[in-house]
């Protein structure tokens, strides 16, 4: 039968299970490959700017996003 933890226990488990993020660290572009994001990016325009990507055929695979 389990017993429920106090807080502290809980927090305890979790800490031991777990590792702290990295800083973040700012980097030129062009080392920027393989690393991800520590924020979300928007776009500064659509791109296409004309509403008919449900036509265009957009795809991308899971292998290649983050």
């Amino acid at each position: 039968m389990r017993t429920s933890l106090t807080v502290e226990e809980a927090l305890a488990t979790v800490l031991e299970h777990t590792r702290p993020l990295p800083d973040v660290e700012e980097v030129p572009l062009e080392e920027a490959l393989g690393r991800v994001l520590a924020r979300d990016l928007e776009a500064l325009a659509d791109h296409p700017d004309v509403d008919n990507t449900a036509v265009d055929g957009y795809a991308a695979r899971a292998a290649d996003t983050a």
